[in-house]
């Protein structure tokens, strides 16, 4: 059957040593969604930002988490989560990732980015009036004298930017001859030498001053250079200022070309640099020429992030290029990145950094995972029952498949979050499709009375044109989906692209091999059941009725859609809403919270009506022993318009607003959360001559010691001799003799000026966390956040799906020498996804499946287009087979209604069972999660709608919009009363038709 099977052989080896050896070298990397993660938070200093007068904040802040969101995961594989936290504050939600893997993320995150290229400064210099404006030797001397007073060294040394103190020192003080606008100052950072392999040395770099050039006599240092490296010793880096010119013009990174700033190595040096070009737009690249030009034997100041981290000299004129120096790898690779992703007004500042467990749960995991288990058995099981000796061969190939798969995420190092799970799960199925396809059409090779060796060959080829066709409309898709989407919408695309491959392979190369060896060990039978064939059904007599009822679903769907309320059909992803942090007495499963919050009547319920919320577990980063959980809600517009508003009276009266969620939750969760900081504070009068004598009990997050806490309190109350006892509770009893206890009641005459509870709190408050000790907080943090799905990753979505569906249409031309098919196909396309839309919305609102809108869901939905472009392929290519085969044998009598429904029969075994078995998968998916209240609940749902419409629009929708574009065409091909079937014989496929090649 095959000419070198030794050759297939090797290479199917190469490629499962290559996905194993991948597979245990490098860990899976499982989404925040599956495995849990990390999370960062971080704040934006509204001070430093310095936007101009009138410039928006949310614009400000908009355009900052999407360039944050662009450093971080410019592939979408990584799927970080970026959000806008409350007013001024940056959620960041990472994958589990390695120490190393964070601390360059954080260092993509927080660097500003800002690139500036200046010519140095020499007296020389003209300015535009002819004029030499320098004296750098009165510069350097003027700068020297401030860095040596008033411990202005020390200073710099620990905060390099603080020369703007100097520069905006007057003249007279002590300060600069000129302007900032014509001469600057800027720090150079002395480190370890690079290594021709890329990593830093521990001899460190030279400084400027001992170049020996024009400018090193200028250069001021802050420290002897003498003793370079005895300094360099004792910190981590050396500091000196170098003058540069700002009179003279200057490019920053919004004059490079972003595609074209490329992590690379110096071919003379070998040490990594980073490649940029200048853009040509407005001559910029023509400028930065005539300069280098001008400053030929003059130095260039490369400024990032207000630091020079080069200083080349300009040996020629260089047309609107160059290379920056002075990198690691790992560095060069990062600055690369930050400078093709744009630029940060203001750096963020970290606030803190968890460990967070898994946002669909241990139990929505451990369910989804049974389930798949469960649903791939019974899938491998059917196809062991039905196609016997052909289904061990099938099951190897899945097998194998997926092992692909999981090699290839893991080699390139993709993170498998849900959407990308349906990436596997449409593989899966176009997996098992090929098979299917082959398997039918050996079987009608057989029944033509070809002999088995003959059968398995031409079978082969056979499907293999429907095969390519298939996958590769459904690669397109996932093609423009990646360039065209971000985020997770790219990590589904990277997922699909994988499988779609390793299925290619699996087909053709391993099923092969093994029908090679078996038909090599002289197998005479290859028994399968066969429950379709013979069908004979007129499915275009049923388009009239089916495009009816399609129109009313459809109809019906978008009129659910557009009139139910946003809070309702939308998910947080889409919404945003608000992160509420509690803390519990005892652990809980996020599922024991979710129904103590969602229970009715609950004050929970009776606020936000039925939000189901998100809730994962954070790591405590303080060592203590209680339990730190995350409750993500949606907020409705209503109830956001009266946050609004009580928030504005608060802040007009100086008043901490708190949200009215927080105290649903609080009130719902009472019982479970850790008690307040303060309890039942009482000042009373004992009426023997005393001041006023106070009693409060004080919550502590972790065991303190009772001596300690009575000395902080003594010491805060000063002069006062009166009595001070302090008590420990056990086992919830006051007990004199706890030397350690986390409950305490206080009980002391008051300071003067105490004279009532509230300040009695305040002050019992202020004294004791001087202490540094950490009280109980039941409700920590309460901070809004943002939607996943607005903006940038919205459009790109929409749009992503569109463009996806033009190009289609496109290679349909191609391939079928025609529009017809291609229009057909996306008709359908667009029909299944509307009905399965509508249909997720309605169920959803009338609280049936926990289905909303999220990302999961856009997930599925481009599942949808998968499978069912696969679908509509497979009997297409039907089609243009028969048509083909019926010019070759001089059937001019059959009309192209005849033709279509005759390979609507043709391929409906394959059809029927391509979508048994999926569904077996989707199904078990969506038995097991049912009423859970997960993501995977809504998935499963999305995709068995999927599947139903998937078949369905092929036949009723596609098929006869194809037939209707035909129609105007000729006159052959119109329906007719039976639907164009009649009493034709079916095309003949004996032995001696040439198999159809394209």
């Amino acid at each position: 059957m095959l000419e070198n099977p030794s050759r297939q052989i090797a290479l199917v080896l190469v490629f499962i040593i290559a996905s194993v050896a991948s597979f245990f070298t490098k860990e899976l990397n499982w989404g925040n969604d599956l495995a849990g993660g990390t999370e960062l938070i971080y704040e934006i200093d509204r001070k430093k930002a310095k936007l101009k007068k009138g410039a928006n904040w949310d614009e400000f802040m908009a355009s900052i988490v999407t360039t944050i969101g662009k450093r971080i995961d410019p592939e979408g594989v990584l799927n970080a989560e970026v959000l806008r936290r409350g007013e001024s504050g940056i959620y960041i939600g990472l994958p589990k990732v390695t120490e190393q893997e964070a601390r360059e993320i954080e260092a993509k995150i927080t660097r500003l980015g800002t690139l500036r290229m200046q010519i140095c400064a020499y007296d020389d210099y003209e300015d535009k009036d002819g004029k030499n404006i320098f004296d750098l030797a009165k510069e350097r001397d003027r700068l020297n004298a401030w860095i040596a007073k008033d411990g202005n060294k020390e200073k710099l040394i620990k905060n390099p930017m603080g020369i703007e103190r100097y520069h905006a020192t007057r003249t007279e003080n002590g300060g600069p001859l000129l302007s900032t606008a014509h001469l600057r100052w800027i720090p150079r950072k002395i480190e370890g030498r690079i290594l021709p392999n890329g990593d830093r040395d521990t001899l460190y770099d030279y400084s400027l001053k001992e170049q020996g050039s024009v400018l090193s006599k200028f250069v001021v240092t802050l420290f002897d250079p003498a003793e370079r490296q005895k300094e360099a010793e004792k910190g981590k880096y050396l500091l000196e200022y170098i003058p540069v010119n700002f009179d003279e013009e200057g490019f920053t990174g919004k004059d490079l070309v972003a595609d074209q700033v490329v992590p690379s190595s110096n071919p003379q040096t070998g040490a990594p640099v980073v490649l940029y070009q200048i853009t040509s737009d407005r001559g910029r690249a023509v400028a930065y020429s005539e300069l280098s030009a001008k400053n030929i034997g003059n130095q260039s100041a490369i400024i990032l992030d207000g630091f020079i981290k080069s200083a080349p000299v300009y040996k020629s004129r260089i047309p609107g290029s160059g290379m920056i120096e002075g990198f690691t790898v790992p560095e060069a690779e990062s600055l690369a990145e930050v400078l093709k992703r744009g630029s940060l007004l203001v750096k963020p500042d970290l606030q803190s950094e968890r460990t967070v467990g898994p946002t669909l749960g241990a139990e929505s995991i451990m369910r989804g995972t049974y389930s798949l288990v469960i649903g791939a058995g019974v899938v491998l099981l059917f196809i062991l029952f039905y196609y016997r000796i052909a289904g061990i061969v099938a099951t190897i190939g899945l097998l194998l498949n997926v092992g692909f798969v999981f090699g290839a995420v893991s080699f390139i190092g993709a993170t498998l979050t849900l959407p990308g799970l349906g990436g596997l799960v449409l593989t899966v199925g176009m997996a098992v499709d090929a098979n299917i396809l082959i398997y039918e059409r050996i079987r009608e090779e057989i029944k033509s009375g070809k002999d088995l060796l003959q059968s398995v060959r031409h079978g082969f080829e056979r499907a293999m044109v429907t095969i390519l066709d298939a996958n590769v409309t459904t690669f397109i898709a996932g093609l423009v989906l990646y360039n065209f989407g971000v985020g997770p919408i790219r990590g589904f695309a990277v997922t699909l692209m994988i499988g779609i491959l390793t299925s290619l392979f699996t087909a053709f190369f391993v099923s092969r091999l093994m029908f090679h060896y078996l038909l090599e060990r002289k197998m005479e039978r290859l028994p399968m059941h066969d429950w379709f064939s013979g069908l004979r059904f007129n499915f275009l007599k049923l388009s009239r009725p089916a495009l009816g009822l399609s129109t009313v679903v459809i109809l019906g769907g978008l009129a659910v859609f557009f009139t139910t309320e946003p809070n309702t059909k939308y998910a947080l992803d889409f919404t945003g809403g608000a992160d509420i942090r509690i803390v519990t007495k005892e652990s809980m499963t996020p599922a024991d919270l979710q129904a103590r919050l969602t229970k009715p009547d609950s004050p929970f319920v009776k606020l936000l009506g039925n939000v189901v919320p998100q809730i994962n577990t954070v790591k405590d980063d303080e060592g203590g022993k209680l339990f730190k959980y995350s409750v993500k809600i949606k907020v409705s517009p209503k109830l956001g318009e009266r946050i609004k508003r009580e928030k504005a009276a608060a802040d007009e009266k100086g008043e901490v607003y708190r949200p009215p969620y927080v105290a649903a939750v609080s009130a719902t969760l009472a019982d479970i959360l850790v008690p307040q900081a303060f309890t039942n504070p009482n000042i009373t009068d004992k009426g023997d001559g005393r001041s006023n004598f106070a009693d409060i009990i004080v919550h502590y997050k972790d065991a303190v010691d009772v001596a300690e806490i009575k000395k902080v309190l003594t010491e805060a109350l000063g002069d006062s001799t009166a009595e001070i006892e302090v008590s420990g509770f056990v086992n919830g009893k006051k007990d004199a003799t706890a030397t350690k206890a986390t409950d305490l009641l206080l009980e002391f005459d008051v300071a003067k000026g105490i004279d009532d509870n509230e300040k009695l709190t305040t002050f019992t408050n202020d004294k004791l966390k001087s202490g540094g000790f950490k009280l109980s907080n039941p409700i920590p943090d309460v901070a809004t956040l943002g939607g996943r799905m607005v903006g940038e990753l919205k459009s790109a979505a929409i749009g992503a799906m569109f463009v996806a569906m033009f190009c289609i249409v496109m290679y349909i031309r191609v391939r079928f020498r025609e529009y017809k098919y291609g229009l057909g196909a996306v008709a359908a396309l667009l029909h299944d996804v509307l009905v399965a839309l509508g249909l997720v919305v309605l169920f959803n609102r009338l609280g049936i499946v926990s289905c909303e809108l999220s990302l999961s869901m856009i997930a599925a939905f481009l599942t949808i287009i998968g499978y069912s472009i696969n679908d509509t392929i497979v009997i297409f290519d039907r089609v243009r087979e028969n048509l083909r085969k019926q010019a070759k044998a001089g059937d001019t009598g059959r009309s192209f209604a005849d033709t279509i429904n005759l390979s609507i029969n043709q391929t409906l075994g394959r059809t029927i069972l391509t979508s048994f078995t999926t569904l077996f998968v989707v199904g078990a998916l969506f038995a097991v999660n049912y009423g859970a209240g997960s993501e995977l609940e809504g998935f499963a749902f999305a995709m068995i709608i999927g599947v139903f419409t998937g078949t369905y629009s092929t036949i009723f929708v596609a098929s006869p919009v194809v037939m209707w574009l035909r129609s105007r065409e000729k006159d052959d091909g119109g329906l007719s009363e039976d639907g164009g079937l009649g009493e034709l014989a079916p095309i003949d496929d004996s032995a001696e038709q040439v198999p159809v090649t394209t």
